[in-house]
């Protein structure tokens, strides 16, 4: 993995949510799509999914 890729797990620590509330996410439309799957954990550009989260506009504080 390189430093600008992530799993759901570095995302909610970056984004200071819980992995159940990324998971949940990740579902909606418009989230970035993985850029490839290891095992079980699809790794995501993190530059992309910043963005995502910076013009989201359903900014609930769930964590």
């Amino acid at each position: 993995m390189h430093r600008h890729e992530g799993t759901i797990k570095d995302i909610a620590a970056a984004e200071g949510k819980s992995t159940q509330r990324i998971y949940q996410v990740a579902m909606e439309a418009g989230f970035p799509a993985p850029l490839y799957v290891v095992g079980k954990n699809k790794i995501y550009d993190m530059r992309q999914v910043a963005r995502y989260f910076a013009n989201r506009t359903d900014r609930r504080k769930t964590a």
